[in-house]
């Protein structure tokens, strides 16, 4: 073997290798995409779920319970109930909303980053607002002497401490699909640059 073989073996190699970088490159961006999607999808499949449920308990469940109870609640804790079930109906429209936005092959990394943004931003409106809005619910049931029989202040307690567990639980997973997204698009912009 003389060094004009020995050169071209080289080249081949070379040739070789570099075609193997490519297509690692490439399965790696996919496996990205396919994390950072399913992550993304998992979260907008949550979005239309709570909007449903929001849109149930605020058309037929607590309407139900105001007209056709043995204990109807009074009129202002109904209405305040409403509101409250109507800023979430506007806060889960406005995510689901956000989110179809979230267009994983078309746009670039940059405009996805912005959608993030902006539904977390919609996110915090719901943490905060919506919890001072649910305290002024209990506050006003309190004022309007719901809470005098013991068998509804332990079902109200028992009721809320499982809906905070709920909720707990529900923030923390959602903050890491959250974060799965915000981790994908971060290791798709080094692909970009």
């Amino acid at each position: 073997m003389d060094l004009e073989d020995m050169k071209a073996g080289w080249n081949v190699l070379n040739e070789r290798l570099a075609q193997n970088e490519i297509l690692n490159q490439r399965i790696i961006k996919e496996m990205i995409i396919t994390r950072t999607k399913s992550a993304y999808e998992k979260i907008y499949a949550y979005g239309w779920k709570d909007l449903f449920i929001t849109l149930f308990v605020g058309i037929i469940l607590f309407p139900g319970i105001m007209f056709f109870s043995e204990h109807p609640m009074a009129w202002t804790t109904f209405i305040l109930g409403e509101v409250i079930l109507l800023w979430a109906l506007v806060i889960y429209v406005l995510s689901v909303y956000c989110l179809s936005k979230f267009k994983l092959g078309t746009s670039t990394t940059t405009e996805l980053l912005r959608v993030v943004m902006k539904y977390k931003r919609l996110c915090w409106y719901s943490k905060v607002y919506g919890s001072a809005l649910a305290i002024c619910f209990f506050v006003n049931m309190w004022m309007e002497g719901v809470f005098t029989n013991i068998y509804v202040i332990v079902t109200t307690a028992v009721m809320l401490g499982f809906g905070l567990l709920f909720s707990l639980a529900h923030l923390r997973w959602h903050d890491g699909k959250l974060k799965e997204v915000e981790q994908g698009l971060a290791e798709l912009k080094e692909f970009e640059e």
